[in-house]
């Protein structure tokens, strides 16, 4: 059985205190030493497989590889979003999931008319954004939705920094490669960093994609690399000696969100107790890379 992300919500003083419990994946990173770097960027891809062509990349970067001709890492960021925007999220709101038109992946306008609807691009200002919200073009009702079912401040994860490369709680999401977009600054500023905000971060991903951004891995120091993924900024470490892996060290969003002190933990600690039902909407806007089940236990 698939280990998985345990999230428990109990009350405590008229509040919901959440806590986390994620699978680690020590054991399964083992099974990449002594191996040779080729043989572990291989291993990598079929044990971790979501964001497979970010850890690919970042792996390659960090055993000093050469990275493949074609870079994957744009189409999965893609890939990835608009299922979660026209599948995951409408399921977690209750809503019949949008289909995607036919034949999207060789013409991706086709999607960004079903994301956006005619103009195709995401709104550039909040009066834009505003009007496409009342518009009936794309996924704006979907989206409206979410907007009135989360007051300002609630099931917002508080103000962390951005992923820098330490252990420290921080906020690794597709928000960080746009918390300046005027959309983004004024959601943030009125509503906090919750479900809508992670929301137009998805929505922007797929728009840059659309534009033909070109995400690309970097080597962040010798033996240490970070590649955008869907979910954030996805890094890893690695030691070599003789040819063999001898230390290997990742880092996912996931990792980061979950952590201890980190933000889906503070998001869920907002919500509302009359609200509590909606914490799979608040996880799911978080997107865990593993299966995950939110449990109500008995008041403290």
């Amino acid at each position: 059985m698939q280990a998985r992300l345990a999230i428990t919500l109990t009350e405590r003083d008229g509040r919901l205190s959440p806590r986390l419990v994620a699978p680690g994946s020590s054991a399964a990173e083992a099974l990449l030493l002594g191996r040779s770097p080729e043989d572990a960027v291989e291993m990598l891809g079929r044990l971790f497989n979501l964001c497979r062509h970010a850890q690919e990349a970042a792996a390659r970067l960090a055993f000093g590889l050469p990275l493949p001709a074609i870079d994957g890492i744009r189409g999965e960021i893609l890939r990835d979003t608009l299922f979660r925007l026209f599948i995951g999220l409408p399921r977690a709101m209750g809503h019949a999931t949008v289909p995607l038109p036919v034949g999207w992946q060789d013409d991706p306008k086709r999607a960004a008319l079903a994301l956006f609807g005619p103009a195709g691009r995401f709104p550039a200002t909040w009066p834009a954004f505003q009007d496409w919200l009342s518009s009936a073009a794309g996924l704006a009702p979907l989206v409206a939705a979410l907007s009135g079912t989360f007051a300002p401040g609630e099931a917002a994860a508080r103000t962390l920094p951005f992923a820098s490369g330490d252990d420290l709680p921080c906020e690794n999401s597709a928000a960080m490669r746009h918390a300046g977009h005027p959309v983004m600054a004024r959601i943030e500023a009125d509503y906090g960093r919750g479900p809508l905000w992670r929301t137009v971060a998805r929505m922007l991903d797929a728009d840059a994609c659309f534009q033909g951004w070109q995400p690309v891995a970097r080597l962040v120091a010798p033996g240490l690399a970070e590649a955008p993924s869907a979910r954030g900024l996805y890094r890893i470490g690695v030691s070599v000696r003789d040819g063999r892996v001898i230390a290997i060290r990742r880092r996912t969003p996931t990792d980061d969100f979950c952590h201890p002190d980190g933000a889906m933990v503070s998001a869920l600690a907002a919500l509302p107790i009359a609200k509590r039902h909606l914490a799979p909407l608040v996880v799911e806007c978080f997107d865990p890379c593993m299966p995950w089940a939110v449990q109500e236990m008995a008041d403290a």
